[in-house]
């Protein structure tokens, strides 16, 4: 029996992901203080991020089968993450570390198959269980020191960091909620595109510069973590931000503003499109 059997793109990165045990003990709250915020003047929903407008600009190239040797280094769900049971924040680390490796199996055979950025590699970093640091636990950027990182991401606990009250009361947040969205600003070397990992969901984050002052805002999507098959799923999720900020004109912050237009991207001829690169200009 083959080992590696083809798969597509969409096939990889929608898998289904074993259910992860959640058992918090005392004294499992709290991550390494950082020393620094952005202040976040302005959260909204990032309502078009979702499955319509993620096969609207990459349908054709998520539907297409990948190569054996890309195929092969696609980390298999229920074998990684068989058993995996999050006892405090630095267990967290386990699925960040599943992150990186479908980042660096889907991300690399999608870049090179559109021709992104070519003669720069992608380079990521990612934390390991039982080790927990004041900075980002997940850097995705390409090997080049004067671009901005892809997309950053941080672990929490989903006793910690209420993903899903702040998704719903965006309006609504106090200080206190919206902290870890000012440290992930702050720690985020000025990239737009960052998650929050928690056990039960993943918050995408979107920023841009405020009008005026130093402030950020963010636009903000909830993925949960057992999504899989037709849904919007975190690995489907990571993935599309980094493709974006693949995108020269989407990788810079931007200034919050309300205008978004659509980039063509082309493979070897006009017929075989590849993908539509959505420019988020907000």
């Amino acid at each position: 029996m083959d080992e590696n059997p083809k798969m597509t793109l969409r096939e990889a990165l929608t898998q289904a992901k074993p259910v992860v045990s959640n058992l918090f003990g005392r004294g499992s709250r709290d991550r390494p203080e950082i020393l620094g915020v952005r202040p976040v003047t302005r959260i909204t929903r990032w309502d078009d991020f979702c499955m319509k407008t993620l096969n609207d600009e990459y349908g054709p190239l998520l539907d297409r089968e990948m190569s054996a040797s890309a195929c092969a280094s696609v980390p298999k769900a229920e074998s990684e993450l068989f058993d995996i049971k999050i006892r405090k924040l630095t267990d967290i680390p386990h699925l960040i570390q599943w992150n990186d490796k479908m980042v660096n199996a889907t991300l690399s055979w999608a870049k090179d198959e559109c021709e992104l950025c070519p003669g720069l590699e992608l380079q990521t970093n990612a934390v390991v269980p039982n080790a927990i640091s004041s900075s980002l636990d997940h850097w995705i950027a390409l090997d080049n020191v004067m671009l901005q990182p892809l997309v950053n991401g941080m672990a929490w606990l989903s006793s910690t960091i209420k993903t899903r009250k702040i998704f719903n009361g965006v309006n609504e947040l106090s200080n206190v909620e919206s902290r870890p969205l000012q440290q992930l600003a702050y720690i985020s070397q000025r990239a737009r595109y960052g998650y929050i990992m928690t056990d039960r969901d993943l918050l995408v984050c979107r920023f841009s510069k405020a009008p005026s002052g130093d402030n950020f805002e963010v636009s903000l999507m909830l993925v949960p973590w057992s999504a899989s098959g037709s849904s919007l799923t975190t690995d489907l999720a990571i993935w599309w931000l980094c493709m974006k900020a693949l995108s020269e004109k989407n990788r810079e912050l931007q200034s919050a503003r309300n205008n978004d237009f659509w980039e063509l991207i082309y493979g070897a001829t006009d017929e075989d499109a590849l993908q539509n690169f959505h420019y988020d200009s907000k």
